[in-house]
């Protein structure tokens, strides 16, 4: 999320970029390695959801209509202030002009938008905080769409904290189930006034109309804003009226040291059995794992913000299995090249409590960040993973990391193997001093196609210049 201007690690990063612009270097002549270099991208040409704007879009999320999967709606945030959704009724070929997001009464600014669809293909859902104009005032607004584009309703407030900070929410269904078409879950965290932080549940039994008060899945001590050390709190609804939601926790030995990486990390949980009015107790899908991510990408802290990879992307597949991916530093500290490998878990199904032992999917010697996973069909009622990452490996060893592309890596049996990494953009980003968004998103259709977008810079030449547009490609073409 890009916040109000406060001088710590999540500082509103349209006064950053400011400071960015003014001081960064301009690479001249720094051609992104196109397909030429690359060669051919597997699967669709690249489409650009927003054109070539002037303005920094960034944070986008996708989702299909499952019933018309020739519906899809992207969301994105503006820096200057707006979130804007985009609508495409031919599949992802072509896209709507933007459509902002409206506010609930009182609010300036928006930020951090995700978008579901409704598991019967009723309503298109965008979730996304609305900050008032008076200090320490935040909502999470939902906004409904009929998956037919033909109206939309809302903005209805999820959540609602004064004296406080709201930050990182998320919102999802039950993807797997139309017989929980009805059910619409919220997470946030909530940074209290007296240094201790909460990860804030909310939930909606009419398809987002009214939601419940939001309860408190864990609080924690020692929690600012400006050092969060748990965040990024996700839900997803899987068979019945089972519910998952994790987050990223630093653990005892906290991030560090300094913002440089290194240290242990879990992704914490909870599950319910009962739609989410009732939760059981906090379990670890991932103990102590190593290292923790720097706040900007290496080497020496050069790009944009990547710690937020930690934080979980995750899928219910439809098998009940449930799949997480993250990201972690292989070798700690900005020194070198190296600074994120994609990692995975699978639980077999509820109440999730038991999971894998991590595995590494992608890497190599430059970073791997921002995944974001999907889980289809498969054969034999099996299911297929689909993860989509950054990558930044068609730089040069002398320039590690200055642009990157959308890879992605597959398993056909359920998370137990994984194919080789492909390429999906056909042309590379020029990476960015310092914010392109804090994730990527996919989904995918009934039928197998899957849908990924991206923050994408491929018509900028220096790492200064902060304009970003959205793009987004699918497979198999």
């Amino acid at each position: 999320m890009l916040r109000r201007a406060l001088a710590g690690l999540v500082a509103c990063s349209f006064v950053i970029t400011v400071l960015a612009v003014s001081s960064a270097p301009h690479l001249a002549g720094a051609a992104s390695p196109g397909s030429a270099a690359g060669g051919r991208s597997a699967g669709s040409a690249d489409v650009a959801v927003t054109g070539d704007s002037p303005a920094l879009e960034n944070e986008p999320s996708v989702a299909v209509n499952p019933a018309d999967p020739s519906h899809l709606v992207v969301g994105a945030q503006h820096q200057d202030g707006p979130c804007s959704y985009y609508r495409s009724a031919d599949g992802g070929a072509t896209w709507s002009p933007p459509i902002v997001a409206p506010l609930p009464p009182g609010g300036a600014l928006c930020y951090d938008i995700s978008v579901r669809a409704s598991p019967d293909g009723r309503y298109f859902y965008l979730s996304y905080l609305s900050l008032h104009g008076s200090p320490l005032v935040d909502d999470v607004a939902v906004l409904r769409v009929r998956g037919d584009f033909s109206s939309t309703d809302g903005p209805f407030v999820g959540i609602h904290q004064r004296k406080a900070i709201i930050d990182k929410d998320w919102l999802d269904v039950h993807e797997v189930d139309p017989g929980q078409a009805q059910e619409v879950y919220l997470t946030a965290t909530y940074f209290t006034p007296r240094g201790k932080c909460s990860m804030l549940f909310a939930r909606s039994a009419d398809y987002g109309r009214r939601w419940s008060k939001a309860a408190s899945l864990a609080t924690y001590p020692a929690c600012t804003f400006e050092v969060p050390g748990r965040l990024g709190a996700r839900p997803i609804g899987g068979f019945g009226p089972n519910v998952l939601v994790c987050w990223y926790d630093t653990g005892t030995d906290g991030w560090g040291p300094g913002g440089g990486g290194g240290g242990a990390f879990n992704i914490a949980c909870r599950s319910s059995a009962d739609d989410g009015a009732t939760f059981g107790p906090l379990f670890l899908a991932v103990a102590n794992e190593t290292n923790e991510l720097p706040r900007q990408s290496c080497p020496q802290a050069k790009y944009q913000r990547i710690w937020p990879a930690m934080f979980p992307s995750m899928s219910i597949a439809p098998d009940g299995s449930a799949h997480i991916t993250y990201t972690t530093d292989p070798t700690p500290g900005v020194a070198d090249g190296e600074c994120g490998d994609v990692r995975y878990v699978r639980s077999p199904g509820p109440p999730y409590d038991a999971w894998t032992a991590p595995v590494t999917i992608a890497a190599g010697p430059m970073a791997q960040t921002f995944p974001a996973v999907v889980a289809t069909a498969g054969i034999g009622g099996s299911c297929d993973v689909h993860v989509a990452y950054l990558d930044g490996r068609k730089s040069s060893s002398t320039q590690p990391n200055l642009f990157y592309d959308v890879y992605r890596v597959e398993s056909s049996d359920c998370g137990q193997t994984w194919s080789a990494p492909v390429r999906v953009t056909d042309t590379s980003s020029i990476s960015q001093t310092d914010f392109i968004g804090d994730y990527i998103d996919i989904t995918a259709a009934a039928a197998g196609k899957v849908q990924v977008v991206w923050t994408d810079r491929r018509d900028e030449t220096g790492v200064g210049q902060t304009e970003s547009d959205i793009y987004t490609d699918h497979w198999p073409s």
